[in-house]
């Protein structure tokens, strides 16, 4: 019997992962959260493995626990010979994999088109309207209209009414400084870097995550990414496709390693290891700037994140460093150590501030805070399409609410935030970062954004339900009689029989 390769077992883990998701009850796509996670899950079961007895591994992460700094995690990790000798085994198979699955040492790029076939577009077209919600091509969206909207000038991304300023004690936030009305648009931000699901390779432009026409440009090296047309293949190939490409079949099943290749080719693997320590002790980011000084600003702090969380960022983190270093995909002067560490905060940043991006064709918004039904958060709202990831830069600096004064759409791999009411002067702008908190249970609430986003919510109506929850537990218990319960509707009633 032939032995199972490491795609196949990433493979795996994901169609495990997938039935799991597909039990629980959530409002993300189990699909795309089976793909983003199958791959860290095989990384932490390499590091279960590399421990002969589970009390080994417990005093493993007992020291680990004791770690003041990412660098010493690092070098704990490092210092475990069966770790490094496991990761290395498995990153010297996944290149042969890699190698064997496309078939030739050089690498060529060709441009070609290629018309979808009539199946692949019946299964694209979904039986949604879209006569009431259109959005332009990537090319054409700075050339379109916005009405009222005028950019910051020392924050790209960011309306010019708005002012970044300290706010205890959620550090920095968003503060309008003129009044806005309902649906005034604050903010048109591109992102830095994005993540497209491989289940949409053939479906969205791997370059603008805009949905692809029956035309379409196909890599001819890889023949795995599909994009718009030639501008946008032509782009990816300068920004991040050109490295990437020869790799495809290993980054198409490995999630968080794809994410960090595409960040470090984008914003350059020597500005974000010179970025680590400038921003060290920071709170507000250098006005103005590019792309590569918008990433180094990102918040990567590691306040209130548990150590497990930081044990599964360490091992990631280091992984994928041996890999990078394995496959020369980043050719850069740099230590182990070094480099391990400047990816962990990738890592983190990732985890504080990435976005999941929808396909918001379908219709505009209509949740409560613009007087309709539904859901106030518009990153989860109707009839959508999750399809993958994306850091922003601009979006990332809106605080959460869990009565948000602001929803946010996306236009391929751009968002754009506006106003649900009137905002007055002064008033902080605050979006929702995930499901329809404010009809989920306080306590829920709280530990989803616990472990999602590493804070605790002091909003409004989180001070409010909070000081309720706590009233009601500091009450005296007293004894009632007891009577008997009607029974709930649709239950059975034992005693009587009675439906």
């Amino acid at each position: 019997m032939a032995q199972e390769t490491v795609l196949q077992k990433i493979e795996l883990i994901k169609n495990a992962l997938l039935d799991q998701m597909e039990k629980e009850a959530s409002n993300n796509d189990p699909v795309v959260l089976a793909e983003w996670y199958a791959f860290p899950t095989f990384i932490h079961r390499l590091y279960r493995r590399s421990f002969s007895h589970d009390s080994q591994r417990h005093q493993f992460e007992e020291s680990f626990c004791e770690m003041k700094s990412n660098r010493e995690r690092v070098k704990m990790f490092m210092g475990t010979n069966k770790i490094m000798r496991g990761f290395k085994s498995q990153i010297h198979k996944m290149v042969k994999e890699n190698n064997r699955e496309r078939g030739q040492s050089s690498i060529k790029f060709q441009l070609f088109r290629k018309k979808a076939t009539a199946k692949l577009l019946q299964a694209e077209d979904e039986t949604v309207d879209e006569s009431s919600f259109t959005f332009p091509p990537r090319h054409s969206l700075y050339s379109r209209s916005f009405k009222g909207y005028k950019e910051h000038d020392d924050f790209p991304g960011l309306s010019e009414g708005l002012a970044l300023e300290l706010i205890p004690p959620k550090r920095r936030g968003l503060v309008a400084t003129m009044d806005y009305p309902p649906k005034a648009i604050l903010s048109i931000d591109r992102a830095v870097a994005t993540w497209l699901s491989p289940n949409l390779y053939a479906q969205y432009c791997g370059f603008c995550m805009i949905k692809l026409d029956t035309k379409r440009v196909q890599c001819s090296s890889c023949k795995i990414c599909f994009f718009c047309n030639e501008q946008c293949f032509n782009q990816a190939l300068e920004s991040f496709h050109q490295v990437e490409c020869q790799a495809m079949p290993i980054l198409k099943q490995a999630s968080i390693i794809h994410f960090v290749v595409r960040i470090i080719n984008i914003v350059g693997i020597h500005k974000i290891l010179e970025g680590e320590w400038e921003k060290m002790g920071k709170i507000f980011p250098a006005p103005g700037g590019d792309y590569i000084r918008r990433f180094v600003d990102l918040e990567d702090s590691v306040e209130n994140i548990t150590n497990m969380d930081l044990l599964s960022f360490t091992n990631s983190s280091l992984f994928i460093a041996l890999f990078l270093e394995h496959t020369k995909l980043v050719n850069y002067p740099v230590n182990t150590v070094h480099l391990a560490t400047s990816i962990m905060s990738i890592v983190i940043t990732m985890s504080r501030n990435i976005y999941t991006i929808y396909d918001h064709r379908f219709q505009p918004p209509t949740g409560k805070h613009c007087r309709g039904k539904g859901k106030p958060d518009m990153l989860v709202e109707g009839i959508t399409r999750e399809i993958g990831y994306g850091l922003f830069y601009a979006s990332s600096m809106f605080n959460h609410s869990c009565v948000p004064k602001a929803f946010a759409m996306f236009l391929g791999d751009h968002i754009v935030i506006s106003t649900y009411n009137d905002v007055k002067a002064g008033e902080e702008i605050t979006i929702s970062y995930g499901t329809s908190y404010p009809d989920t249970h306080f306590e829920k609430r709280q530990e989803k954004l616990k472990d999602n986003f590493y804070f605790n919510c002091v909003c409004e109506q989180c001070v409010i339900e909070g000081s309720n929850e706590q009233s009601q537990s500091s009450r005296p218990h007293r004894e009632r009689p007891k009577r008997s319960k009607s029974p709930k509707r649709g239950q059975r009633n034992v005693k009587s029989g009675a439906q």
